[in-house]
């Protein structure tokens, strides 16, 4: 019955998209969050010398127009006819309406359960363009799934979608209506006014610690300036906590979070680049309605000092990254989170629990062993115990039950690896990721779970990373994938997926193959 369904509903949406879809070219639209879509841009961009800030995404359609079109155009009539499907001749007209599909249908099979799976994204998009100066675009998707076994699991515990929002029970499995859009206006070539609802992501790496596109969509209001070889990211958002454990929308209610974001790029080669936020709930201990406290729209001054004018007991958080190009496409990268520390404390290494800090380190290569589009990438992520969490779990660095920053929220060590190779049409896309982290057991708070108060934490000293039930995941993904249409990056793909985790002797194991066509506009995390 679902594989009936599945090929019912891809030939429906299908030929839809070869009727509906092209591709707006208007400077103050937003490139798609996907980081598969972005890689042949990020390539030529690394070449350059240009005054370019790859650290902040989703990226400004004016900001990459520069670099080339280097994807492989099919010889076959009908294929070139598909793949070119109203691709704009390249004059830039002063208005424009995008509207197209969005399709993820994919169907699987879980080997270790001897069950089938299906995940079926439906929906569309449209997107106007004004002038060059003002876009706007609305996304909407009806979520449908019956996920692997411990996806099913984790969203039975969490009540959420990883990454989309709250889990409603449906026939196939669960079920959720999304969307997401902006309105933007860019007035010239240096700022930009953005207000929606969407993802962002600070850095260069596969993780962020600082603000990553893992949780749920958010409504924000975004000014981005760029001067000289700087670029200034202003970023107010409207995020959600849950009251109690069903989550559903009555139990939520709204935190805020005000983030200042400062790239530089110091030379050619080096970017080096500042990071701040705090984190404040909308409602007191009373349950009365603070609102919106306007000292903290204040967009060039430190949050941290004025935190603590004030008295505060918001959570305040620092951080840093950099990224250096040592010779041509080859990168090393990093970030530094701090969330609290003592200078005191960390110089006798007491293991004090409220020194929260997380590092990353990373190198990338666009042309690994000099071969043209292979891709290279590895990186270690290291987060302390108790890091983004709050003595109130209203003003956690979390969003809708989930991490803003890294998914598998704090105590750990995280080793990640990926390779992708592009060839004419076709790519092979491989990541595997090696985790050490330390679970929190039912009645002990190791510093695991952003979502419980570090009052209740088990030491005030002596606390390390992976302390607690000291567990290992392994989780690797392997993607073959034929690009159909590069406007909206349709492509096929065939996957098979493996996730291990073990501890105190036990261990789960899942593993399942996927196959389906996916409109890869946003970026989907199986390594969780």
């Amino acid at each position: 019955m679902k594989t009936f369904y599945f090929q019912k509903i891809a030939f429906v949406f299908f030929s839809v998209f070869l009727k509906l879809s092209y591709q707006a070219h208007a400077q103050a639209s937003f490139e798609p969050l996907n980081r598969e879509y972005l890689f042949p841009k990020e390539q030529q961009l690394s070449n350059d010398s240009i005054n370019f800030h790859s650290n902040c995404k989703p990226y400004l359609t004016s900001e990459i127009k520069f670099t080339g079109d280097s994807f492989f155009v099919p010889s076959n009539r009908f294929l070139k006819r598909v793949y070119l499907a109203f691709t704009p001749s390249g004059e830039t007209a002063k208005s424009d309406i995008t509207v197209a599909p969005l399709i993820s249908l994919l169907s699987g099979y879980d080997l270790t359960t001897a069950s089938t799976t299906f995940d079926s994204r439906l929906g569309g998009k449209i997107n106007f363009n004004f002038r060059n100066k003002f876009s706007s675009e609305l996304q909407l998707l009806n979520i449908n799934a019956d996920f692997p076994d411990y996806w099913n699991t984790y969203s039975k515990q969490k009540k959420i979608i990883p990454g989309n929002g709250y889990a409603y029970r449906s026939n196939l499995g669960y079920t959720n209506l999304q969307w997401n859009g902006y309105l933007s206006f860019s007035p010239n070539s240096h700022f930009n006014f953005a207000i929606g609802r969407g993802k962002n992501f600070f850095g260069d790496g596969y993780r962020s610690l600082l603000l990553s596109d893992v949780a749920n969509n958010y409504e924000y209001f975004k000014i981005t300036s760029t001067i000289w070889k700087l670029k200034y990211i202003n970023l107010f958002t409207n995020l959600k906590t849950q009251n109690n454990p069903i989550g559903k929308s009555p139990d939520q209610f709204n935190k805020y979070a005000s983030t200042h974001y400062l790239s530089w790029n110091a030379t050619k080669r080096i970017n080096i680049s500042f990071f701040e936020s705090i984190v404040w709930q909308s409602r007191d201990s009373n349950n009365a309605n603070l609102g919106y406290d306007v000292n903290y729209l204040n967009p060039v001054i430190f949050y941290r000092p004025t935190e603590y004018a004030l008295g505060s007991g918001d959570n305040a958080l620092i951080g840093a990254s950099f990224k250096v190009k040592l010779v041509k496409q080859l990168q090393v990268y990093g970030q530094l989170i701090i969330d609290e520390f003592l200078l005191k404390e960390m110089k006798a290494q007491s293991g004090w629990w409220a020194n929260k800090q997380g590092v990353q380190l990373g190198l990338k290569t666009y042309s690994l062993f000099k071969l043209p589009n292979l891709f290279f990438q590895l990186e270690w992520n290291s987060v302390r115990p108790y890091t983004y969490a709050h003595s109130n779990t209203a003003q956690n660095y979390g969003h809708n039950g989930e991490a803003l920053a890294h998914p598998l929220g704090a105590n750990f060590n995280e080793y990640f690896v990926a390779i992708n190779y592009r060839y004419k049409a076709w790519m092979l896309d491989v990541k595997c990721s090696f985790a050490e982290l330390g679970l929190d057991s039912a009645t002990a708070n190791f510093g695991q779970d952003i979502y419980k108060s570090n009052i209740y934490r088990v030491n005030d000293y002596g606390n390390k990373t992976g302390q607690g039930l000291k567990t290992d995941l392994i989780s690797a993904k392997a993607s073959l994938c034929y690009l159909v249409n590069r406007t909206n990056n349709v492509q096929l793909e065939l996957s098979y997926v493996q996730r291990i985790q073990s501890n105190g002797g036990a261990s789960q194991s899942t593993n399942f193959i996927c196959i389906g066509i996916r409109t890869a506009l946003t970026n989907l995390y199986h390594d969780f």
